[in-house]
């Protein structure tokens, strides 16, 4: 029987500390503004190319962005890549975070909080 209760006790407490795992963390939303594609690197992590990118569990705090897209050369019809924008982005704790290329190269935010409810069943 006390075997039976640690082992619960230790599954318990294994339950808890993967609920709170991810609480905290914060989702990234981006697209540009005419949705062409395009790729997205996240502090020397590249994404794959699309018209747009949700990149979900974010650590809170400061991450370092180059958006950039497939262009072709007019004179030569060779392909380049160009940047759109490059640059710092704050990303909130447990935030829904909404981001749009403008045309001007700059980046528009949108910030929602995050709504988690926990229910542990002490009360209804």
């Amino acid at each position: 029987m006390k075997k039976l209760s640690l082992l619960l006790g230790i599954l318990f407490i294994g339950l808890m500390v993967n609920g709170h795992a991810n609480y905290g963390k914060s989702d990234l939303k981006l697209k540009l503004w005419n949705n062409s594609t395009f790729q997205i690197t996240i502090d020397n992590h590249k994404f794959n190319k699309s018209t747009n990118v949700n990149i979900g569990n974010l650590t809170p705090g400061i991450h370092h962005v180059k958006i950039t897209r497939r262009k072709r050369n007019h004179h030569n019809h060779q392909w380049f890549h160009q940047i759109l924008y490059k640059g710092s982005i704050r990303i909130p704790k447990n935030s829904v975070v909404r981001a749009i290329v403008t045309p001007h190269r700059k980046l528009e935010l949108k910030v929602k909080k995050k709504h988690h409810s926990y229910n542990y069943g002490y009360g209804h």
